[in-house]
């Protein structure tokens, strides 16, 4: 009997061999529930780097285009200019800025933000927004727009160099003819250099009337001998009134000439007289500010 239970009973060769089992099969629980949390926690800390590491497998791309209304202008004239962003790489382009760069010698900026922030992107979108910008032609030159779009992922060929960003870029080109400002103008077409006086500040307005006809756009420009001077938008004359507005690119401000009366004088002038009206912008649109005389004084042909 003794002899039997020996021979049943483990013998220490045997323990030796099995304790490692055993002791794994101990603390397999316990590797596993620490394994877990410590991938989590890794996990946790990767997760501000996914878009870089997202970013070493795909890449963003992206065109940028600028278009003209106009390949020729003359001096006065209006230019508007659209920009697009069109996506074509894998990923969507990340949010980042965009800004519209000119030549402010050669056209002021009369409406549109030339710097603003871009949000992500996965589809063509036109900035900004629908109305892009208006600029008008001040001196003769070539005009030159770019329009570059800046975020930390964009791939391109014009990066700048030791720089994280790229730099996406497109530009338009526009030609700015002299504007023969004739001192004399005739009733049907009011193209010309007329002497302003806005209250009481004397200045000058060059307009540039398309076509001869009545209710033809006239753009142009104005300033004045305070340092005053933007554009003339939306001008007009229906053959009895003129309006327009005359606009500081710089400003939140715009002067409102609207139905003003002209007349023309025995001695040989063309006199329109009225009431400018100062508007301000806000958020509810243009809010009248204040009221001055005008009057803009031109030679008859």
């Amino acid at each position: 009997m003794k002899s039997k239970l020996k021979a049943d009973a483990p013998s220490i060769k045997d323990i030796k061999t099995d304790l490692p089992s055993r002791v794994l099969e101990l603390v397999k629980p316990l590797l596993i529930t620490v394994g877990t949390a410590t991938l989590g926690y890794i996990g946790v800390l990767l997760t501000p780097a996914r878009p870089l590491l997202t970013h070493l497998f795909y890449h963003e791309d992206a065109r940028v285009i600028l278009s003209s209304d106009v390949n020729r202008v003359n001096v006065g004239q209006e230019i508007h200019v659209r920009g697009y962003i069109v996506p074509s790489g894998s990923l969507p382009v990340s949010g980042g800025q965009f800004e519209i760069s000119y030549d402010r010698n050669l056209v002021r900026l009369a409406s549109g933000q030339p710097l603003f922030i871009t949000p992500q992107i996965d589809a063509p979108i036109q900035v900004p927004q629908s109305d892009g910008w208006t600029f008008v032609a001040v001196n003769p030159g070539i005009a030159e727009f770019h329009g570059v779009l800046t975020n930390p992922y964009g791939t391109f060929p014009k990066s700048t160099a030791n720089s994280s960003s790229s730099l996406l870029t497109s530009e338009v080109k526009t030609e700015i003819l002299p504007n023969d400002a004739d001192p004399h103008a005739t009733r049907d077409n009011f193209s010309g250099k007329w002497k302003i006086r806005l209250g009481d500040v004397d200045g000058t307005m060059t307009l540039k009337q398309l076509g001869d006809k009545v209710w033809s756009p006239i753009p142009g420009t104005y300033e004045l001998e305070d340092g005053s001077h933007g554009s003339v938008n939306e001008g007009y004359h229906d053959g009895h009134d003129f309006g327009g507005q005359l606009i500081n690119g710089g400003s939140v401000t715009k002067w409102s000439l609207v139905d003003l009366p002209f007349s023309i004088t025995d001695d040989g002038f063309i006199i329109i007289q009225g009431q400018a009206t100062l508007l301000k912008a806000d958020s509810s649109g243009w809010k009248k500010v204040a009221t001055k005389p005008f009057t803009a004084t031109i030679g008859l042909h």
